[in-house]
């Protein structure tokens, strides 16, 4: 699980811009649904798009929110589950086999199956078929459709792209906020290292013997091997040492002043928290626009997407002519 740091208010970022134009959004939809209820001028489907658009930027911006502060994404999506599971029970037994919407749906089929001059043992299958054939033909009509298809697929592949990167940012803010959750350990555990180095290596250097010069020469002879372990284990020490010498250089003598080590540590995690609430900005956007893009292809391809008098028109007589054409 994620921990909230407590730097300098680090959840205290600005998204509000991207939120207010989430929330004009959420308005203009919802003012969009008022209207076209009151219209019978206007589909249910459009109604129904524009309510769904609602509740997928209501959830979007409260998915974002949570997000900035570092949320757990199982707890997460044990609570998404438990709402569909919710709204399952709710919706589940209206549409079953005796529910009162599957008994509306067939009482309607029912009425309708004389004026089209379907038996009542017969299926409305192949009015379905019909209206799917017409509902085709009209699309292919209009390019519009193609280039909001388009659209929303453009809309995806930035949102896939925008969580990638807001992924691998939030971990990189995550690494850097860990450093400085451990970093006093570190420190209490390299001291002890380099106590103990230091012990090594001044054992070593206590029972290191000096080069002796061969006999009748005034040069040194060769370097002993226990010399060289001895200069081995300095080495080791000395870069533990260098590394707590460079980590705790004081950079002022005022009391209370982060050492050089604090500050790269707190640098290294604004950096990468700025970077990753960057980041959550343009998921934040990307996913609303995923959202309206879906929005505007679903309400354009609907089965009764609100259509233009000549459009309902064309599908009429199209439906008109295979049903009538049948023997």
């Amino acid at each position: 699980m994620t921990v909230t740091p407590s730097l300098s208010s680090p959840n205290a970022w600005p998204l509000t811009d991207e939120l207010a134009d989430i929330d004009q959004k959420i308005a203009d939809l919802q003012r969009t649904a008022d209207q076209a209820q009151t219209s019978s001028a206007v589909a249910a489907s459009e109604v129904a798009s524009a309510q769904k658009a609602i509740r997928e930027l209501s959830t979007a911006k409260a998915e974002i929110l949570e997000k900035g502060r570092l949320w757990d994404r199982d707890a997460q999506l044990q609570r998404a589950l438990a709402e569909r599971r919710l709204a399952a029970e709710r919706v589940g037994p209206l549409v079953v086999t005796g529910g009162s919407l599957g008994l509306s749906k067939t009482a309607l089929e029912e009425r309708l199956k004389p004026k089209l001059k379907i038996a009542a043992g017969g299926t409305l299958e192949g009015l379905n078929g019909d209206v799917l054939r017409a509902e085709a033909a009209l699309e292919a009509e209009a390019t519009s459709l193609t280039s909001l298809k388009r659209a929303f697929a453009t809309a995806e592949t930035n949102l896939k792209a925008a969580e990638s990167d807001y992924q691998a940012k939030a971990d990189a803010a995550e690494a850097a906020w860990l450093a400085i959750q451990n970093g006093a350990r570190i420190l209490e555990e390299r001291l002890q290292v380099a106590q103990a180095q230091y012990a090594e290596a001044t054992r070593l250097e206590g029972v290191a013997g000096t080069p002796i010069a061969a006999s009748g020469t005034t040069p040194a002879g060769p370097v002993l091997a226990s010399a060289a372990e001895a200069g081995i284990a300095w080495k080791s020490f000395k870069d533990t040492f260098t590394f707590l010498q460079e980590g705790t250089k004081k950079s002022s003598t005022t009391p209370g002043v982060p050492d050089d080590g604090e500050k790269v540590l707190a640098e290294t995690w604004g950096n990468a928290s700025q970077a990753a609430k960057n980041a959550l900005a343009v998921l934040l956007t990307r996913r609303q626009e995923l959202t309206l893009a879906r929005n505007a292809y679903e309400q354009r391809q609907a089965l009764r997407p609100a259509r233009k008098p000549a459009e309902q028109a064309r599908m009429v007589a199209s439906v008109l002519t295979a049903l009538n054409s049948r023997p």
